[in-house]
């Protein structure tokens, strides 16, 4: 069965899935942090290539005991100001805080992470150029 794609990607406009959506969240944070760009798919470029299998893993633990609104929360909230990973066990505290407070938790708002907008997109295609675009640049 597929996971429903409720959630739209901040960097590419997508549909993304609840897992996708909190790795994605979690990574823009730290990118923030270290001050790397997170326009586009920047989970193809390093650090974040390796960084978002193992996170992915941790998402679907995590959605497994925990909705998708509790966690999206306690990311977001400034107890978590410096957690840079699902896997950090403070996080399942923080998350265990907003689930003590259902108030808080049955709210419709979702925080939507936000990509750096001063960052440019790449002018360059990636990877090589076909025989076809060589015979173009012939002409």
């Amino acid at each position: 069965m597929a996971a429903e794609k409720n959630f739209t990607s901040a960097t590419t406009g997508t549909s993304i899935t609840a897992a996708q959506y909190l790795v994605e969240l979690i990574l823009i944070k730290y990118g923030k942090w270290k001050h790397i760009n997170t326009n586009g798919h920047f989970w193809r470029n390093l650090p974040f290539k390796t960084m978002w299998p193992h996170q992915s893993v941790l998402a679907a633990k995590l959605l497994k005991e925990y909705p998708a609104k509790a966690i999206i929360q306690a990311i977001n909230s400034p107890k978590a100001s410096n957690i840079f990973s699902l896997g950090n066990q403070n996080l399942i505290g923080i998350i265990e805080s907003f689930l003590a407070k259902p108030e808080i938790v049955s709210t419709d708002v979702e925080a939507e992470p936000v990509a750096d907008a001063e960052a440019k997109p790449r002018t360059q295609s990636f990877g090589k150029k076909g025989s076809l675009s060589r015979l173009k640049d012939l002409e």
